[in-house]
């Protein structure tokens, strides 16, 4: 899927090495998808949990090819190579072809999906085919699906899910211009014609629970956090260390919430001027997510020696169309010890069982304000650097009365300017406002101030900053006394408002 990335505009892309405790892991992160709309097929509509299964056709959003593997019945079993489901084939043509693929699925395990069509997680994708991938029981029910992974780093579908018995299961391969989630305005003859490669290649992984940075919860009770959480350090990389995988499942009605252990390696290596953060990614679920029949609650990450509630988010009303809140990403100490709870959220149409998946990751962030002393007031801002060509990044922390000023001047010749920030809409307890400013007069540009989550992102697009050598920014915020953390994140961009 092609798309804006909106949690991207006030945090610097996230960047992490290959691997989750063996050499079979995902692979690094980059922001965070908003699904697709639109489309048609016909043959079932797997999006209601329709049956694919066709006599003599395609199924859903396709016709039969004549490649040998167009249909549930006629699917191609994968190969296994060392514990490895593994099978490769053509999306040919790209806008109806599709390949069905069984395999042996194990219950209770981790089980990993992966596409690839990109070569080395290249975002770009041109060329290559934008994969979508659904996920059948033996009865040809659809029981999952993903289009682009979480984290996202490119556009190779990927699936972690949980299967609830052993037995034979069916993945459908397919172009995402092909399927029910494709958008019509993206997905024109133009856009086929320019795939010149059609290929990919799938392999399915059970991960052992036994594995480094593979984290099944500990036996319950298990609410503080007697599941402990490990990292496998990246070879040759001193500091580095690979996404864990942890998952886990809410066992009965009242079983209500589950707590995972970590501590932050003291060594971790850190970009200059950053802070470290604790990144954790909840793909979302249904049959039309990882197909768990239960969304995460309240995920909470609370500071074990002071008992402080470092970052709090309520994702029991969480959609597929909110894609930007499916992370958390909170300022960490090196050597500090932390406890993220996660709440059982409301009832979905998922099929395999109440359970949960997550990604973490250690990273750095944005870089961090350093002028804390003088920048509370208009007439001393702290003059920020850019981060690439047209954007510049700052994260901070707002106390009681604090205000921050921050000056920066257009890049690029544009003189739009767009602000995004996140506070209290991505965890904090600090509800944010933000208002630029004319650096010559302090005349008010605009202002805003965060709403209630999970859609009060702050956004300020399209500020015409024309005439001005430099603008200021200010921020200010007012405290949620249950949320202890008060950091804050931001990007300010000078984009033309047609490539927004």
């Amino acid at each position: 899927m092609k798309f804006k990335v909106l949690s991207s505009l006030f945090a610097l892309a996230l960047v992490a090495g290959v691997g989750c405790g063996d050499d079979t892991g995902t692979g690094g992160a980059g922001g965070t998808p908003s699904d697709g709309g639109g489309g048609t097929g016909s043959g079932g509509d797997p999006s209601t949990g329709g049956n694919p299964v066709t006599t003599g056709g395609g199924g859903e959003g396709g016709t039969n090819m004549g490649d040998g593997n167009d249909t549930l019945e006629t699917a191609t079993p994968l190969e296994d190579n060392q514990g490895i489901q593994e099978g490769a084939g053509d999306l040919d043509p790209p806008d109806s072809d599709l390949d069905y693929y069984s395999f042996q699925g194990l219950a209770g395990f981790a089980v990993h999906i992966q596409l690839d069509a990109v070569p080395n997680d290249d975002t770009a994708e041109l060329g290559n085919v934008d994969t979508f991938i659904t996920l059948y029981n033996a009865a040809g029910e659809q029981i999952a699906r993903n289009d682009d992974p979480f984290p996202r780093f490119s556009t190779d579908s990927e699936l972690v899910t949980i299967l609830p018995s052993d037995g034979e299961y069916f993945v459908r391969v397919e172009e995402w211009c092909a399927s029910v989630t494709a958008d019509p305005e993206s997905c024109d003859k133009a856009y086929f014609d320019d795939l010149s490669d059609l290929s990919y290649t799938i392999s399915i992984i059970h991960y052992d629970p036994a594995a480094n940075s593979i984290v099944p919860e500990a036996a319950e009770p298990n609410e503080t956090g007697t599941t402990i959480m490990e990292y496998e350090p990246v070879e040759g990389s001193a500091g580095d260390y690979y996404f864990s995988l942890a998952y886990g499942a809410w066992q009965t009605q009242d079983d209500a919430l589950d707590g995972i252990r970590f501590t932050v390696p003291a060594d971790l290596a850190l970009d200059p001027g950053t802070r470290a953060q604790a990144y954790f990614v909840f793909p979302p679920g249904g049959i039309n997510g990882n197909g768990s029949a239960t969304t995460e609650g309240v995920v909470q990450i609370i500071e074990v020696a002071s008992g402080d509630i470092v970052a709090s988010f309520d994702y029991t009303n969480e959609s597929l169309e909110i894609f930007d809140r499916e992370e958390l990403t909170v300022p960490v100490e090196p050597g500090g010890e932390y406890v993220i709870t996660l709440g059982q959220g409301g009832a979905l149409d998922g099929t395999l069982g109440p359970f949960y998946t997550s990604w973490h990751l250690l990273l750095s962030g944005n870089p961090v304000e350093t002028q804390e002393a003088t920048n509370g007031v208009q007439l001393t801002p702290e003059v920020l650097s850019a981060s690439d060509a047209d954007s510049y990044f700052v994260e901070g922390n707002i106390g009681f009365s604090d205000t921050d000023f921050f000056r920066v001047a257009p890049l690029g010749g544009v003189n739009t300017l767009t602000v995004a920030c996140g506070g209290a809409s991505s965890g904090s307890g600090t509800t944010l406002t933000v208002a630029v400013l004319a650096a010559d007069d302090g005349e008010e540009l605009a202002t805003m101030t965060e709403t209630a989550a999970p859609d009060g992102t702050l956004l300020i697009e399209d500020i015409d900053t024309t005439g001005e050598a430099n603008v200021l920014v200010r921020v200010t915020g007012t405290q949620d006394g249950a949320v202890d953390g008060n950091w804050y994140k931001c990007g300010f961009h000078f984009v033309a408002p047609a490539e927004q």
